[in-house]
């Protein structure tokens, strides 16, 4: 079963939003926080991160791209035709998953949660974390106004969120 969720890139200057249909969850080391963490340590690393709408593009990739490495030995990728090889079933998935979204319209209502990232001029990425009982869902009339009305239950850095939802669920996995 998918975990689908909504993550909102935001800085001064523009809101990007993409709709990310499976890990959608922010804990363990396939969700969304480590996803970030992840991308953020590597953009930090080879100077790439530039605004929110380059961001949300870049978290859409990091995703895939990790996806396929995953399923390298699963599938046997070897070239670029292995990828797109309808013959590979699953493998395919990777063209979907991801949406680019009008913040505008709101969220489809069929999330289990939302995110905001904020990137700040100090470099901090502030977030914000919202489970499915904390914002209208799909059969209410205030839907393009999720994000607005959302009952955030964590606020806090990256560094503060992978602490709570990644490495908390690390220590405690088996």
């Amino acid at each position: 079963m998918s975990t689908r969720c909504q993550i909102r890139f935001q800085d001064e200057w523009a809101v990007a939003q993409i709709y990310r249909h499976w890990d959608g969850y922010p804990d363990g080391p396939s969700g969304v926080i480590a996803t970030l963490k992840n991308l953020k340590d590597y953009l930090e690393k080879t100077q790439m991160l530039r605004d929110a709408s380059y961001l949300a593009a870049q978290f859409i990739f990091w995703h895939k791209m990790n996806f396929l490495v995953s399923m390298e030995d699963h599938w046997g990728i070897e070239s670029l035709e292995d990828i797109l090889d309808p013959e590979k079933g699953d493998l395919l998935t990777f063209m979907l998953g991801h949406g680019v979204e009008d913040p505008e319209a709101g969220i489809h209502g069929d999330e289990e949660y939302l995110y905001i990232v904020e990137l700040r001029p100090s470099g901090e990425w502030h977030l914000k974390v919202s489970r499915h009982c904390g914002f209208p869902r799909w059969d209410d009339p205030h839907i393009s106004e999720a994000f607005e009305r959302a009952e955030w239950e964590f606020e806090g850095s990256l560094e503060e969120a992978y602490s709570r939802y990644v490495v908390s669920w690390i220590q405690v996995s088996p």
